[in-house]
């Protein structure tokens, strides 16, 4: 369970903090744990999710160490995820799992693929793209040159 004050990843709003957990009531006298998150991006977006059986993924933000690993993923897994055009289903997927692996798929879709895709798959896979992108600015805010583990054609690749 999150506490307050933690920093999460949703796949609707990327990273939040959690800005309160409080108790909330559901139905005459039912009382639930939520989730208050809280955007770190537009601090005026705000949702509640309840804190146990919930169909939103959340997580916490990758740490330095988990977005580093990703330069590894994306190097030995690069070919293998271009051969196969995700569809509608498997990018909505990969979006809403919430896993940075998945997200990293999408990212190399939007950068390198040859093929054209519908619409609503390139939505899906921008949304994606945008969320790791924010994790990743979060985790290395200041340090120079590290939001490049996903950029194609730096030196990672």
């Amino acid at each position: 369970m999150f506490q307050k004050k933690d920093y999460v990843v949703t796949s609707a709003q990327g990273v939040c903090i959690v800005a309160d957990t409080p108790k909330l009531c559901v139905g005459k006298e039912q009382q639930m744990q939520y989730y208050l998150l809280q955007s770190i991006i537009d601090k005026k977006k705000r949702s509640y999710i309840p804190a146990e059986n919930h169909e939103t993924v959340v997580r916490a933000v990758m740490t330095k160490g988990e977005a580093l690993q990703l330069r590894d993923f994306i190097k030995e897994n690069r070919k293998e995820i271009l051969e196969n055009a995700p569809d509608k289903e498997l990018a909505r997927e990969w979006l809403e799992s919430v896993i940075p692996e998945n997200w990293c798929r999408a990212v190399i879709w939007l950068n390198q693929h040859t093929v054209t895709l519908p619409v609503e798959v390139l939505e899906y896979l921008t949304k994606a793209n945008n969320n790791l992108l924010q994790e990743l600015r979060y985790i290395f805010q200041n340090e120079e040159g590290v939001i490049n583990i996903l950029q194609v054609n730096s030196q990672f690749f």
